[in-house]
């Protein structure tokens, strides 16, 4: 058999059958199990699609839709049955419970996209603190489907996803108060409310910097050191889907 071929970050291909079959699975299964999964789907404008409604793995599975979660093979994506309204199809992992969890990404090792056609994505996701991440995307291209391996993350969980494509989800089992079954990971307190963090960049241009989009991603202030410098730094463009700020 031969090897997959492994996508990298930020990689589009064209999609060679419109069935496609998607398996995500950690590298540390019981940190992964704490993960639930969700596709959006989202019109030209970016926005949700009322033409097909988001599709929860819990409740996924039933009907014949073109999005099907099937308990312990991943899930079913028939391309040809999505409405043509829908330009693209956005696959979400998040932690079940949210943000106050304390888990994050980084607790699987590395997630795996096993894909119809040969693909895989995987992404090594060492210290990566998100609680949700939209992992690929499927999106229209001329007659056709490409597929992205995406990849980005945010910290805030679901509310971040929702900041970012401008849209409101009924997702309750991500936004706390969920069963803490993890609760032995020996993971590390999310910093609280006035806490600091920081990331790296690099200069385009005078009084220009570019990083990346979880850098600065539910930040209330934001400085720039070079050096023994500090000045106070804001945001005037940014790429949640390419992880660009």
């Amino acid at each position: 058999m031969a090897e997959p071929r492994t996508l990298r970050q930020g990689e589009r291909v064209d999609v060679p059958t419109v069935r496609q079959r998607l398996h995500i699975a950690g590298r540390n299964p019981g940190p992964f199990s704490a993960f639930n999964a969700l596709v959006l789907p989202l019109g030209a404008d970016g926005r949700l699609a009322a033409a097909l409604a988001p599709v929860l793995a819990a409740n996924g599975a039933a009907g014949d839709g073109p999005v099907r979660f099937i308990a312990g093979e991943g899930m079913e994506i028939d391309l040809a049955a999505v409405p043509d309204a829908i330009q693209r199809l956005a696959v979400v992992l998040y932690v079940i419970g949210g943000p106050s969890r304390a888990i994050g990404i980084d607790h699987c090792g590395a997630i795996t996209v096993t894909i119809t056609g040969g693909l895989q994505f995987v992404l090594e996701t060492t210290g990566r603190r998100e609680s949700a991440l939209i992992l690929v995307e499927y999106y229209r291209r001329g007659s056709g489907w490409r597929l992205a391996a995406t990849g980005q993350g945010h910290t805030t969980g679901i509310p971040g996803i929702e900041r970012a494509l401008g849209i409101t989800l009924d997702v309750p089992d991500a936004r706390g108060g969920g069963p803490d079954a993890d609760g032995d990971l020996g993971a590390p307190p999310r910093p609280p409310a006035g806490s600091s963090g920081g990331g790296s960049g690099f200069a385009v241009a005078p009084l220009l910097l570019v990083t990346n989009h979880h850098v600065i991603d539910g930040a209330q202030r934001l400085r720039v050191q070079a050096g023994h410098s500090q000045s106070e730094a804001r945001v005037v463009a940014e790429d949640p889907v390419n992880d660009i700020a």
